[in-house]
């Protein structure tokens, strides 16, 4: 026996599909602190699987400001990522964490989303509908952040053995040439497909 349904089988799949995609990313990005650190990944894991995202984002600013004193152009590519992580990481904290609800006479899928206000940490409980491409946008935004990243890991660190295969070496040249110089927006509203990668 199984429960029914909770939400249009659409929302469901593409809530699943974002946290999964996000799960990938976090690896991606622990992924820097262990080349960084220069330990391999299962050492590595054990140490940032129990830190928060926040607190890995401020190390890894202090450690590549650091190992990139030689490389300017590395720090430059990082820099160009890093600011694309949070506003992500709030987004899919919202669909994946949202408190959903869906009755009979509900068109849309609605939620509550909680939150804290002001200095005090009033508690604040807003209601809204969000829209499956909403979700969808959400997760190929996160695809192309990993992908992105994923470039920069290769080239900057070339040797290490990093748990995923191996992106294409164009793929790998032509992000990295668009991370020195990125476009003012976002490439948006794009069906998500599965990461296309191969062994080099």
């Amino acid at each position: 026996m199984k429960a029914p349904p909770f939400l249009p089988h659409r929302h469901l799949e593409e809530i699943g599909n974002l946290a999964s995609y996000w799960n990938y990313f976090e690896m991606v990005f622990d992924a820097t602190l262990w080349a960084l650190i220069g330990i391999g990944h299962k050492p590595g894991a054990a140490i940032t699987t129990h830190i928060g995202l926040v607190t890995k984002i401020d190390t890894l600013k202090i450690l590549a400001t650091y190992a990139f004193r030689k490389q300017p152009q590395r720090l430059v590519q990082l820099e160009n990522l890093i600011p694309r992580v949070d506003p992500l990481r709030v987004k899919r904290n919202t669909y994946v964490h949202h408190w959903w609800f869906y009755g009979r006479g509900s068109r849309k899928p609605k939620g509550w989303k909680i939150s804290t206000k002001g200095t005090k940490g009033e508690l604040k409980i807003t209601e809204s509908a969000v829209a499956l491409h909403e979700i969808e946008e959400t997760t190929y935004c996160v695809w192309q952040l990993t992908l992105d990243w994923m470039c920069f890991l290769q080239a900057t660190f070339p040797r290490y053995k990093f748990p995923w295969p191996k992106l294409s070496t164009s793929e790998t040249r032509d992000r990295n040439r668009a991370l020195r110089n990125p476009p003012p927006t976002a490439n948006r509203h794009k069906r998500v497909q599965p990461p296309q990668t191969s062994r080099v």
